[in-house]
């Protein structure tokens, strides 16, 4: 611990002067931070300008804040652990989507299976991959996993029927046969050639060379 300076007198005085935040909840907040392991004056103030903002301005909102934050972090935790990085805090960037994903109402495990297929589809920790999973599940309404099971073999099935329509379509309509190409000597109608008469003339025409 350390003396506060004037300077720092004058930061926390801004929290009820400024921020308009009662001192019941200025406690509650020194409280909070200080639980997470964050000392520094500076950090606190950030989270003071935060609650002022949302309008935190009684014990009772705070405290719902607070127990609102610590099951976030608690599902965040569960969300990064099915992803293989429990081992880490996310960046803002995945921060932001899983606020999307748990804003939806979703139970935490069709979360954590989308998590699952994601690795198993690309292997390795995806978000925008897992996003398109969860937002197409959103749109059909999927809340448990039994639904998933119910959606995968909808999907399934509509996938053979659709693999039979088309066997059966080739089946009854087959691709026509190609003909080979042809050229102008396969073209060439025969004629009917009178032979003896071919004969004839060659003999008229040898019987003149000898005339000649």
């Amino acid at each position: 611990s350390k003396l506060l300076t004037h300077q720092d007198l004058s930061i926390i005085f801004s929290f009820y002067d400024w921020y308009r935040l009662p001192m019941e909840v200025i406690e509650i907040l020194f409280a909070y931070c200080t639980s997470k392991g964050h000392y520094k004056l500076s950090y606190i103030e950030s989270v003071a300008r935060d609650w002022s903002e949302k309008n935190i301005d009684s014990v009772q909102k705070a405290n719902e804040y607070i127990t609102q934050m610590e099951n976030f972090s608690s599902e965040m935790r569960k969300i990064m652990k099915a992803f293989g990085q429990g081992n880490r805090e996310p960046v803002k960037f995945e921060s932001d989507i899983i606020k999307k994903w748990l804003s939806y109402n979703m139970p935490i495990e069709v979360i954590e299976k989308a998590c699952e297929r994601t690795i198993n589809n690309t292997g390795k920790c995806n978000f925008q991959y897992c996003d398109t999973i969860i937002s197409k599940w959103k749109d059909i309404g999927i809340k448990s996993i039994e639904d998933i099971i119910a959606a995968d073999e909808k999907y399934y099935n509509e996938k053979q029927a659709k693999s039979e329509q088309k066997t059966q379509e080739n089946r009854i309509s087959p691709k026509p046969i190609s003909q080979p190409k042809t050229n102008r000597f396969v073209n060439y109608e025969q004629r009917n050639w009178d032979f003896d008469e071919l004969k004839r003339l060659e003999r008229e025409y040898v019987k003149r060379r000898l005339e000649e």
